[in-house]
C-alpha cells in the first residue's frame, strides 16, 4: 500500500488516464489554470517518451541517469517547509516572493511570467526538466522591478522530508532593468530524510541587472539530488553564480548559462566538502551567444575519505558571433584530500 501522502508511479508505463489524474490532483491543490494542467501531462508523456541520457555524454559520463529516475520513488503531494520571508522594506519598493503555486495568481505579472515560466525547458528540454515541470509540487517566484536595488540578500530556506519520495522544486527568478539583488537558497533535510529531489531554478536578467545566486546544499545522508540551474542573461547583465555542497548521499548540479547579450558576465565558484560516502557531481555549460561576453569558473574540492568521489566537469560551450571579438573563459578546479 502507498503511504499516506504520496502516489506510486511506474516510469515504464505511458501517460495513461491514471497519471493523467495524479497529475490534475497536483494542478487542483495548487489552483492552477488549466493550460498548465495540460503542460504537466504533456511534459510527463515527453518524460515517459524520452530515452535515459547517454553516459557518452559529457553530461552524463560520471553519474548513472538511473539514480535521477521515479523507479521505486514516489511522487510526494505533501506540503514541503518552505520559508519565504520578506521584509516590509523589500515589499514597498515592489519586490515580489511568493510561493511558486501562486505565480498565477499575480495579475501584474501576467505578461512576464507567460515569457518566462518553463520557456528555457522548452528550448532545451532533456528527460528530468520534463519530470520537474511535470510533477514540481513546491518552490518560489521572485521578481525585482526596473532600478531597484538592495543591499541585504533574500534568504530561502526549503527542508525536505519524507522516505522514498519524488520531491520537485521549481524556483523562477527575473529581474528587471537595472534591478540588484542577492539571494541565498538554504537545502537541507531532515537527517532520517531518503527521497530524490528534483530542483530546478530559471533565472532571467534584463539589461544591466545583477544578480548574486547562492545554493547551499546540506542535505541528509539518504538524499539524492539533482538541481538543474538555467539562465539567461541579457546586454550588460551579471550573474555570480554561488554553489556550496556539503551533504546528501549523491549530489549531481548541471548548470546552464545562456549570454544572450553584450557584455554579459556570468562568474560561478563552487565549493565542494564531503566527509563521508558521498558522491558529487557538478557540470557547467555556458553560451556565449553574444560579443564582449565573459565568464569564469572556480571549484575547490575537499575529500576526507576515499570512498568519496567529486567530479567538477567545467565544459563550456563557446558560440562567438560574426563580426564579434574573441570570448574568453577560464577554468580554475583543485581537488584536496583532507
Amino acid at each position: 500500500m502507498p503511504k499516506q501522502g504520496t502516489i506510486p508511479i511506474s516510469p515504464t508505463n505511458s501517460a495513461t488516464a491514471e497519471i493523467k489524474n495524479i497529475i490534475s490532483d497536483i494542478s487542483k491543490q495548487n489552483e492552477e489554470p488549466a493550460c498548465i494542467n495540460d503542460h504537466r501531462i504533456s511534459m510527463y508523456e515527453s518524460y515517459v517518451k524520452e530515452p535515459l541520457p547517454s553516459r557518452v555524454s559529457h553530461l552524463w559520463r560520471y553519474s548513472d541517469p538511473k539514480w535521477f529516475e521515479l523507479e521505486n520513488n514516489r511522487i510526494s503531494i505533501n506540503p514541503v517547509s518552505i520559508s519565504l520571508n520578506i521584509a516590509e522594506d523589500y515589499v514597498k519598493k515592489g519586490i515580489i516572493l511568493a510561493p511558486i503555486k501562486d505565480v498565477f495568481k499575480l495579475q501584474e505579472m501576467r505578461e512576464q511570467v507567460k515569457n518566462t515560466f518553463s520557456q528555457q525547458i522548452k528550448k532545451s528540454p532533456d528527460k528530468f526538466s520534463c519530470l520537474n515541470d511535470a510533477t514540481w509540487k513546491t518552490g518560489y517566484f521572485l521578481y525585482v522591478p526596473k532600478d531597484v536595488r538592495v543591499v541585504e540578500p533574500l534568504s530561502i530556506s526549503v527542508n525536505y522530508s519524507g522516505s522514498d519520495e519524488l520531491i520537485s522544486t521549481k524556483i523562477l527568478i527575473i529581474l528587471d532593468e537595472g534591478a540588484d539583488i542577492s539571494v541565498i537558497d538554504d537545502i537541507t533535510s531532515d537527517a532520517k530524510a531518503s527521497i530524490l529531489v528534483n530542483l530546478l531554478s530559471e533565472v532571467y536578467l534584463a539589461e544591466n541587472s545583477k544578480l548574486t545566486y547562492l545554493n547551499f546544499q546540506t542535505n541528509g545522508d539518504g538524499v539524492i539530488q539533482h538541481c538543474i540551474q538555467r539562465a539567461e542573461l541579457k546586454k550588460n547583465a551579471e550573474l555570480t553564480n554561488l554553489i556550496v555542497a556539503l551533504g546528501g548521499k549523491i549530489s549531481k548540479t548541471d548548470i546552464g548559462v545562456d549570454l544572450v547579450g553584450e557584455n554579459a558576465t556570468v562568474s560561478t565558484y563552487g565549493i565542494v566538502l564531503g566527509d563521508k560516502s558521498q558522491k558529487f557531481d557538478h557540470h557547467t555549460t555556458i553560451n556565449h551567444d553574444a560579443s564582449h561576453t565573459n565568464s569564469t569558473l572556480n571549484f575547490r574540492v575537499a575529500l576526507r575519505t576515499s570512498r568519496q568521489r567529486s567530479n567538477i566537469l567545467p565544459y563550456v560551450s563557446r558560440i562567438k558571433p560574426k563580426g564579434s571579438r574573441e570570448n574568453y573563459y577560464r577554468r580554475f578546479f583543485r581537488t584536496y584530500n583532507l
